[in-house]
């Protein structure tokens, strides 16, 4: 008897110092995909990175706020590492003057030659954010219920103020802030306001732009703006099967508006999943182009001066659920193939839509594999914003 109790007693010994064994050595293993707190403060850190991404789960999935959340950097070479950050539901990344902006649910941080972070008011979901070229200020804005919440700062400090309005759609010129506003307690949700917003120092001023009334309950997409017009696109449903997408363009000075059809679907599968889960990246406007990317793998270009539409290009590769970014004269789609689960970035001329270079992004299954021991602490996380760093 006291054998067989000896051989079990031994028996447990070693089957729990091989599970702790085990359980170092995938900590241990994941840790070289994690990035130092320290790495990150110093001056040369985002040299060698080429992208960044901002993983998080929702908050319906993590409502006790104890799963992890990463930027993940990807480096020229393709090597992912993340930085475990205190992210939110639909979070995001913004670059601006050579330097990184993370947004997270208590603070933010600015990466570059000189490190910040700030403490602010902790916020739920993310809207949208960037970044004043002139002011030199970022700004990240917070949908809740009829009001917005906004940080926006720099290196000095940040600051939080409360837009008394919902925004349910933004963009940014060099030194302003343009929004669509909307009340969520509307029923007929076809009155939509058009707002501009200054920062500095001192505090926040909004001034009202015009109104539009447009049927069909269409959703705000994003704006865009030049020194002349503001461009606003907004995704109109006619039935679950067909729909387009509309550019509405408003005069800055005379507030006098024109409408464009930039996009048409005619019998697709389903309507409400042509634009981009996250489509507040989906425009970009360069040298009197407005470029637009739909969740269909299709990029639509917009002269602006011609007032014509000039392409409707299908991008080689594409596949829905992908995030975008723009940078220059390219396009910038992050995707993970369902059937591979490979991560890549695939980069596209805007004049061409020609592939350019395709990426694979290396270590992502790394960085979560702390799911194998630690499933207890992670809600399913999602991909919310992606940037070009270099």
């Amino acid at each position: 008897m006291n054998k067989k109790i000896t051989i079990i007693i031994a028996s447990i010994t070693i089957f729990i110092s091989l599970v702790l064994g085990l359980s170092w050595y995938v900590v241990h293993a994941d840790d070289a995909w994690i990035i130092d707190e320290d790495a990150v403060k110093k001056p040369n850190f985002l040299k060698n990175q080429r992208a960044v991404l901002y993983f998080s789960p929702p908050d319906y999935a993590d409502i006790f706020q104890t799963g992890y959340r990463y930027a993940v950097f990807v480096d020229k070479q393709g090597e992912a590492k993340g930085l475990r950050i205190n992210a939110m539901d639909t979070g995001t990344v913004v670059t601006g003057a050579h330097r990184l902006y993370v947004d997270e649910s208590d603070k933010v941080r600015i990466i570059g030659d000189r490190y910040k972070e700030f403490p602010v008011n902790g916020q739920g979901m993310g809207g949208g954010a960037g970044y004043l070229t002139k002011k030199k200020m970022f700004f990240s804005l917070y949908p809740d219920n009829n009001n917005t919440q906004i940080r926006y700062g720099n290196e000095k400090g940040f600051h939080t103020k409360t837009i008394p309005y919902f925004v349910s759609a933004s963009g940014s010129s060099d030194d302003a802030i343009y929004i669509v506003t909307e009340n969520p307690d509307d029923d007929k949700n076809d009155h939509y306001g058009i707002k501009e917003i200054h920062l500095d120092q001192h505090g926040m001023k909004v001034k009202a732009i015009t109104t539009l009334r447009i049927k069909n309950e269409p959703s705000p997409i994003t704006i865009q703006a030049d020194h002349q017009y503001l461009y606003v696109l907004m995704c109109v449903d006619h039935d679950e099967r067909n729909g387009k997408v509309s550019l509405i363009r408003i005069n800055k000075k005379t507030h006098q508006h024109d409408q464009f059809t930039l996009a048409s679907y005619k019998d697709v599968s389903d309507i409400y999943n042509i634009t981009m889960a996250y489509d507040r990246k989906a425009a970009y406007l360069r040298n009197n182009k407005l470029v637009y990317v739909d969740d269909l793998g299709y990029m639509y270009t917009f002269n602006t001066k011609t007032e014509k539409m000039e392409d409707k290009i299908l991008l080689k590769d594409s596949q829905s659920g992908e995030l975008t970014t723009f940078h220059g004269d390219y396009l910038y789609l992050y995707s993970q193939d369902e059937k591979t689960r490979k991560h890549s970035i695939n980069q596209y001329q805007l004049q061409t839509g020609q592939l350019v270079n395709h990426q694979e992004i290396k270590g992502m299954d790394k960085i979560f594999s702390t799911k194998i021991i630690n499933f207890y602490r992670n809600a399913t996380l999602y991909s919310y914003d992606f940037e070009i760093i270099n």
